[in-house]
């Protein structure tokens, strides 16, 4: 039902029949009420999309960006591993000359990055929860993040982090304690 008052944009909502039919009625009751304006139509689907362009750009870079970051922290922590148990290389062939097994001194190694990486998660985790809510609440139609997401993030950081400052430790406690003992 047409009024002069409404406006000058209309929503129809079509359900069954041909589209490109429906257009045409569509226009040719435009072009009897309102004959000197030309009829422009657009989907409120394309609207969407183009709304949501670059929200989808900027979710591929800061996946790109994201997947970056983690290789160079893993990087890094790698190194990082491989310093500490280099210069605690005397120390470990002590303990373990006094009696200690492999697995003790691994774990004292790894409970040392772990702990770490507990407490940041402990700070980060918080934040980001806030961080997201507040992006979030731009938008009048959105989700809420659940918190399983946040505990197997915790969980994958925990795992890279084990393996790789795991695999430094065991490389470390298994190595011969009269070499690294021998030059002292």
């Amino acid at each position: 039902m047409y009024s002069e008052s409404v406006g000058s944009h209309y929503f129809i909502k079509v359900s069954g029949g041909s589209l490109p039919g429906v257009m045409a009625q569509v226009r040719q009751i435009f072009r009897e009420h309102n004959p000197d304006y030309p009829f422009e139509y657009t989907f409120l689907d394309d609207v969407f999309n183009s709304e949501y362009r670059t929200e989808v750009v900027i979710g591929k870079l800061s996946l790109s960006f994201t997947i970056i970051a983690i290789f160079i922290s893993c990087l890094g922590l790698l190194g990082l591993a491989t310093f500490t148990a280099e210069r605690r290389t005397k120390e470990l062939g002590i303990r373990k000359v006094m009696g200690a097994s492999v697995g003790n001194l691994v774990i004292m190694l790894c409970s040392e990055f772990t702990n770490l990486i507990i407490l940041s998660l402990f700070i980060g985790l918080p934040i980001s929860w806030w961080l997201v809510r507040q992006y979030f609440s731009g938008y009048m139609f959105h989700t809420e993040i659940n918190w399983s997401v946040y505990i197997i993030t915790s969980a994958s950081i925990l795992l890279i982090a084990i393996l790789s400052v795991g695999y430094q430790a065991i490389k470390a406690a298994i190595s011969n304690p009269v070499k690294s003992l021998k030059t002292e």
